[in-house]
Order: C-alpha cells, then sequence, then structure tokens
C-alpha cells in the first residue's frame, strides 16, 4: 500500500494473508534495527484520539462513464465502498466538497492534492474496500471501475473531544448555521486545528486557531487538544522567540509564493501563543494552561518588543494583515482597507496585556508590571498616531474596541462610527480575517446588539 496525505494506492493482491498467525513464514522480512535514544524525552498522550464519529449512507447516481456519491454534506473521512468485481480490475475513488455543472467533481480548488483512493481487487466477488493512512474533505465522490458499485458510505472521523453544548431554535436557517459550525469544526479538528480538510494545505495554521478558539471551547471540551497543541507551537517557536503561522512548521522553510513572505512572527497568526491559551482560561478556568505557556508568552511578547529597536512602532514589513478583506484584489488577499502597521501594533498591545494578566494569575509582579506598561503606552501610541486613519474602516473600529486600543472617553463616538459603516453597508461583510471574529462583539459590547441595522431581528426571506 502506498499512501499520502491525500492519496491511496492499495493493491489487495500484494496482502500477506495470515502474516498474524504463528504460522507465517517471515524470513523474508527485514529484522527490526535497535536504536538508542533518551527515553526521558517520551510523554504520554495529551489530546483525544482521533475517531470515526459517524456513518452517512451516500446516495448513489449512475453517470455514462462513472458512478457519483453524494454524503449529503462536507465530512473529514473516507468512503467505505463495496463492489462486486473480478480479480484485477482497478477501483479508482476520487473526492471534493462541491460539483460543477454536469455533476463532475469541483477539483481545481484542491490545487495538488489528488484526493484519490486506488483499489486494485485480489479476487473475484464482494468487496468492501477502505484507505488506512489517509483521509478526505468531501461530500461528493466519484468512482471509475468496471466493478458494480453496491453502496457508498461516508466516514466521518474528528478528536474525539467530549461535546460541551447544544443549541436548538425555533429557525431552521439558525439552527443549519449552527450545525455549520459545529461540523467545520469537527472536520478542522482531526489531530491539529486545521485551516481546511480538502486541499494540498489543511495545515495547522496559528491564524485560524486563534480566531476559532473561544468558539470552540463552547462547542467541545478541547483543553487537551489546545495543550498539546500549545506545547508544538511552543516548541516551533524561533531563538529569537518568534511563533510560526503554522504548527507543526512545515512553512517557514519554504520559499514564500512571492519570494517576499516572512512567516514567522506574523500578527494576529503568532498571537495564537497569547490568545489560545487565555481562550482556555475564559472557557474552563484552566491556570494549567496558562503556567504551561507563560514562558512562551513571555518569548512571543518580548520578540515584538525588541523588534521595534527602541522605536515606539513595530517595523512596516509583510503582514498578513486582515487576510482576505472582501475588498483587496484576488491576487493580493493581504491588501486590506485597515493598516496592516496599524494592526500589526494592536495585536502587539493585546499580546502585552494578555501576557500581563498571565503574569497576574501565575506569574511575578515584576511580569505584571512590565507588560502592562508595555500595552499601555504602545495603546496609547497608537491611538494617537493610527486612530483617525482606523476610525475609517469596519476592523479598525472593531479592533479599537475590542483591543481597548480607545480610550474609554471614546468608546461610544467609536462604536456608532462602526455601527454606521454597518448600516451603510446593509450588514454585509467587509472585513477580513482578522476583523470578522471581532466585529459582532465590538457591535454587542458596545451598545449595538442588533449590529446598527433596523429590525435585524425580524426574519426574513
Amino acid at each position: 500500500m502506498q499512501t499520502s496525505t491525500t492519496v491511496a494506492r492499495i493493491d489487495l493482491n500484494k496482502a500477506a494473508r495470515g502474516w498474524d498467525t504463528g504460522q507465517f513464514d517471515d524470513s523474508a522480512w527485514k529484522h527490526a534495527i535497535v536504536r538508542e535514544f533518551d527515553k526521558s524525552r517520551l510523554q504520554p498522550r495529551i489530546a483525544e484520539p482521533i475517531r470515526a464519529i459517524a456513518e452517512f449512507p451516500m446516495v448513489l447516481t449512475e453517470q455514462a462513464d462513472r458512478t457519483l456519491l453524494d454524503a449529503g454534506q462536507n465530512i473529514s473521512g473516507w468512503v467505505r465502498l463495496t463492489v462486486d468485481g473480478k480479480k484485477g480490475q482497478t477501483v479508482v475513488v476520487r473526492h471534493a466538497e462541491v460539483l460543477e455543472p454536469g455533476h463532475k467533481l469541483h477539483t481545481k480548488a484542491l490545487r495538488s492534492a489528488r484526493a484519490t483512493d486506488t483499489y486494485i481487487l485480489d479476487s473475484d466477488g464482494r468487496h468492501v474496500l477502505e484507505p488506512r493512512l489517509t483521509f478526505h474533505g468531501f461530500q461528493f465522490a466519484d468512482v471509475v471501475t468496471d466493478a458494480e458499485v453496491i453502496s457508498g458510505v461516508g466516514i466521518a472521523i474528528s478528536s474525539d473531544n467530549e461535546q460541551r453544548s447544544s443549541f436548538s431554535s425555533s429557525d431552521t436557517r439558525l439552527n443549519r448555521l449552527h450545525e455549520n459550525v459545529v461540523w467545520s469544526q469537527r472536520d478542522n479538528f482531526v489531530g491539529l486545528p486545521t485551516d481546511c480538510p480538502q486541499r494540498d494545505e489543511r495545515s495547522g495554521w496559528t491564524g485560524d486557531a486563534q480566531a476559532f478558539a473561544y468558539a470552540a471551547n463552547t462547542l467541545v471540551d478541547a483543553q487537551s487538544f489546545w495543550r498539546s497543541w500549545l506545547i508544538d507551537l511552543e516548541l516551533d517557536q524561533d531563538e529569537l522567540g518568534n511563533v510560526a503561522a503554522v504548527v507543526p512548521d512545515i512553512v517557514s522553510m519554504q520559499p514564500s509564493p512571492d519570494g517576499d513572505w516572512e512567516t514567522m512572527g506574523r500578527a494576529g497568526w503568532a498571537d495564537a501563543a497569547t490568545i489560545v491559551p487565555y481562550a482556555m482560561y475564559e472557557s474552563f478556568g484552566s491556570l494549567q494552561i496558562l503556567s504551561q505557556q507563560l514562558n512562551s508568552m513571555r518569548r512571543w511578547t518580548e520578540a515584538l518588543h525588541n523588534r521595534r529597536a527602541g522605536q515606539k512602532f513595530l517595523p512596516t514589513e509583510f503582514q498578513f494583515g486582515d487576510w482576505c478583506d472582501p475588498d483587496a484584489p484576488g491576487d493580493m488577499p493581504w491588501q486590506s482597507k485597515v493598516s496592516a502597521d496599524y494592526v500589526a501594533n494592536a495585536f502587539f498591545a493585546h499580546t502585552a496585556e494578555l501576557t500581563s494578566r498571565v503574569e497576574e494569575l501565575v506569574g511575578t509582579p515584576a511580569g505584571v508590571e512590565h507588560y502592562s506598561n508595555m500595552s499601555t503606552e504602545l495603546k496609547s501610541d497608537i491611538w494617537s498616531e493610527m486612530g483617525a486613519e482606523a476610525l475609517t474602516t469596519p476592523a479598525g473600529c472593531a479592533i479599537a474596541l475590542e483591543f481597548e486600543i480607545c480610550p474609554a472617553s471614546e468608546r461610544e463616538l467609536v462604536a456608532k462610527t462602526l455601527a454606521d459603516m454597518v448600516r451603510k453597508d446593509n450588514g454585509k461583510i467587509t472585513t477580513g480575517f482578522l476583523g470578522t471574529p471581532l466585529i459582532l462583539h465590538a457591535l454587542s459590547k458596545n451598545g449595538y446588539p442588533e449590529g446598527g441595522l433596523p429590525h435585524a431581528y425580524e426574519a426574513r426571506d
């Protein structure tokens, strides 16, 4: 069997029959090699294991050249396929999240991921086929084979985190929205917090993790899941204390798409080092995670402080910024309406504040004073020199309110400015990756629970 993260090729003819019995002749097998290593480095498993959590019988539709299977919703996992075939026949299963016109799989979004499982049958008759050591993100699959396709079942997998909450209302659309969030979490919590389960990326992007941490903790008990991932985050910090954009870090050593990207220590991504542990504390009251991560938090905050080189603000450099602002050019998703310098320094101030809070809980009085002063001074400078520009964008206002960049005396003005912009845009999303998770909180906590829109609670067709 040959496998990768998105491909499995299984030749059933090569199976070693009876390998698990005492009569099997293993004389041709290579012997195990004993290597010495420091066994004190071994630690018991922290995170919950990955398990099959649901099965979705798939609807089969015969096409001219293939069989189309539909699981009814997106899942992370694989297809358990039953076929009647003959020895030597090949069965090819491809996966995708959506269809194109003509009931064809949309695979362009997968980029280089083949998302394909191939089987070679070893005998005549019925076979139940499932891949090993791989999984896919999909709702649809198509099967190309000369064998007869009998049935398909979508096997959904996820880290086995205990459900912590449920939600239902009289509005079926709201129920569906919540269920979509639940399944998005399940599909992206397969061992680590990934950005997506389907294409060639599906990595532990730190920005995705910090943006979703509070919601995730509401849905499931993710304490052990986050504890395990945060250990990896700290291990991947560089000698300066910078945090990787992806944990485990498989990105920083690769060339960037245009040669100019720096992925270590990027605002809103690297700040997962402070935001995720504090989200765990707020969700579960866990001082353990704060003690575990305090040194990591200190190192990241000091890395930001040192990067200023004695200046007020961080240097202007590449940032992901308010990534995927809907008004940004398609080929430059970092070109958001809100200033990247403002975003970077605001997240720096927020990180320093969170570190001071954690110092108060599990650290030292000196640490509290150091990071509190750092945050307070930086916020004052940001508002003094960048506040006017920040007030021109929804993301700028939301960040100013949620991170308390603006002074208390001006919160009412900033909130009204934000609500007016939301009203002008008819409630449409005009913020990117970093602004969107903050904007509803910024509105609701500052006198606009309806989001600035009149009759926002009325049901609409």
